[in-house]
């Protein structure tokens, strides 16, 4: 549990992104709000940078880390505090279609969740490096926000993937610090090579190649201390390696990145 908040200093920013709304919240350490929001509509919301603990009724406390996704069921009530380093959150209010989209995948309603947004990680750094311009592009950011809801869609429609491809899954997540090959994941699981590559991709939307960069790429943000001593931990070869892979999927290098995400 965090401390008693100190502030409750938070500045948002909103953008009307037709159909959507779409906003940032940076936050002061340990920030919180007196009494439980009730929301309005269907809202996603992902921390880019430090930790939030939220209340939320019916579901308990719970702590977000970085790149962790927020399904927020309308009438949710929650009361959010920051951590030790504040927060910075990207989120997006969902229009009536998007949440029957996400409601269909999902099986029935959607309930309070938190999903790990690692394997979207790139998506989401575009979304949010967009808020750092000085005119918000609306065109780029609503094709970012649906693209990011298709992932999403994708994303609650696993529950009805083969059990060989949620262990394939696990498998990635448990190893991507370490080389992996196709062969080796199929072997583990008990399936052909090429129907894991081929089942894999159009179940998740991208390569297991793929996906094992989006997840260290999360996890080098997610940790503190050098960024070179970082990437390597994390699965890259070396700081030039993992650059070389944030600007591929972002179109910015990590320091460009950062002072575009200060100016938010």
């Amino acid at each position: 549990m965090y401390p008693k908040p100190t502030s409750a200093r938070f500045w948002p920013r909103i953008e009307i992104v037709e159909p959507y709304k779409v906003f940032t919240v940076r936050s002061s350490p340990h920030a919180s709000v007196r009494k439980p929001r009730a929301l309005d509509a269907v809202y996603m919301t992902v921390c880019l940078h430090g930790e939030t603990e939220e209340t939320v009724v019916g579901h308990g406390t719970r702590v977000r880390k970085p790149f962790d996704i927020g399904v927020h069921p309308a009438h949710e009530l929650r009361t959010p505090r920051t951590g030790p380093e504040g927060c910075h959150i990207i989120g997006v209010r969902l229009d009536m279609a998007s949440t029957r989209a996400l409601e269909t995948a999902n099986g029935g309603p959607l309930d309070s969740m938190v999903l790990d947004g690692a394997p979207f990680s790139s998506q989401l750094l575009r979304l949010a490096s967009l808020f750092g311009k000085p005119e918000l592009d609306v065109p780029a950011t609503r094709a970012e926000v649906e693209a990011f809801l298709a992932l999403l869609t994708a994303r609650l429609s696993e529950r009805a993937a083969p059990t060989w491809l949620q262990m394939a899954r696990r498998h990635l997540m448990q190893n991507f610090r370490n080389p992996v090959r196709l062969n080796q994941v199929a072997g583990e699981i008990g399936i052909n090579p090429i129907h894991l590559a081929q089942t894999f991709k159009k179940v998740e939307g991208h390569t297991i190649g793929d996906h094992l960069r989006e997840v260290r790429m999360a996890e080098v943000l997610r940790m503190d201390g050098p960024l070179g001593n970082a990437a390597i931990e994390a699965g890259f070869y070396d700081q030039s390696h993992f650059t070389r892979i944030f600007k591929k999927a972002t179109g910015l290098t990590p320091s460009q990145f950062r002072d575009r995400l200060d100016r938010i």
